[in-house]
């Protein structure tokens, strides 16, 4: 197998010492960074990734104290709200909130914060569909709500993470599942599906972007087939269902079709994904992507370590890229 250079290597390094570094200065005394869940969530995991442990548990000490109810569950200030990249509108329920937990789960999983990573386990568990594997990215009351792509793959990573093998595998059937149901697969790819078992794919105009890619339209959320790639490859590692590769790849090539792929912070998951598809294959074509990629988030860093990011995100998205350049880099180191 190929690896990375050492040159390119040592840059990312650097990158992230930055961005680490910067996010070490936006923390209170108290240890929290803001009351919205959706300033820190990600941060967990970056510090604990990045050797800053004990700045991590304060935070979680800050969340536990102030932010959670005993349920493991925010307090019904933070999670009636919808969150990007979801619809701004008010739906009347709840938004991300999954993915959010999940996230959150990772980290505290990684800092051995078991009295975190146990409570959320549960409380992630709680948002899967019994018949069909995903996890909701948008439930209205229990009757009514929406599984996706993004929600499913990185709640699946938080059961792959603590061990919940049966849970992960039914996430990937979905990620799998999900592609086979495309009623356009040549032109787009819807990310969500209804609990009735089918693809949402009525909704606003204004509310597109958060529902289907559209292969002959530039600027597309690769977010959602880049969690996907991610989940069904390290669900693979795991569990060696061809099923979980093929589809990843499948993901792969419908998102190269797109040539604005290159200068998006919208491929970041992207390119972890294509990482993870060559820590599998060794593959250099996947190793090329991920690094073209990669390359162009790290040149757009701030200088102050930060990245740019609309207002209320910059915490959430350098962490992100934290934890996406560490995924890099493991997945593409040999030596």
């Amino acid at each position: 197998m190929e690896r990375i250079n050492r040159e390119r290597e040592k840059r990312y390094q650097e990158c992230v010492e930055k961005l680490i570094s910067w996010l070490v200065t936006q923390q209170q005394a108290d240890g929290s960074f803001d009351s919205d869940p959706n300033v820190f969530y990600k941060i967990p995991w970056a510090f604990s990734t990045w050797g800053k442990q004990m700045q991590a548990t304060r935070l979680l000490d800050w969340s536990k104290d102030k932010a959670f109810e005993k349920t493991w569950r925010f307090a019904p200030i933070f999670s009636g709200k919808d969150r990007f990249p979801w619809p701004t509108k008010n739906t009347g329920g709840e938004c991300t909130m999954a993915y959010i937990y999940a996230y959150l789960q990772i980290g505290s999983q990684l800092l051995g914060r078991f009295d975190f990573a146990y409570g959320l386990m549960r409380t992630v568990l709680s948002y899967q569909d019994t018949t069909y594997g995903g996890f909701y990215g948008k439930r209205i009351g229990r009757s009514e709500g929406e599984m996706d792509l993004m929600t499913t793959a990185f709640c699946g990573l938080s059961c792959l993470y603590s061990g919940r093998r049966s849970e992960a595998k039914r996430a990937a059937d979905f990620l799998v599942k999900m592609k086979e149901l495309q009623p356009d697969p040549n032109r787009k790819l819807y990310v969500s599906l209804r609990d009735s078992g089918k693809p949402v794919t009525d909704f606003a105009e204004e509310d597109a972007a958060c529902y289907v890619l559209d292969t002959q339209k530039p600027g597309q959320m690769y977010i959602f087939p880049g969690a996907a790639i991610i989940n069904l490859c390290k669900t693979y590692m795991a569990i060696p269902k061809p099923e979980f590769l093929d589809t990843a790849k499948s993901y792969y090539e419908l998102v190269m079709g797109w040539d604005d792929i290159w200068e998006t912070p919208r491929s970041g998951k992207f390119a972890v994904g294509c990482s993870c598809l060559y820590r599998i294959t060794g593959d250099p074509e996947y190793l090329q992507t991920a690094t073209r990629i990669a390359d162009y988030v790290v040149g757009i860093q701030n200088e102050d370590g930060s990245w740019p990011a609309p207002p209320g995100y910059a915490e959430s998205w350098t962490a992100e890229f934290g934890v996406h350049l560490a995924e890099i880099l493991k997945n593409t180191s040999t030596a």
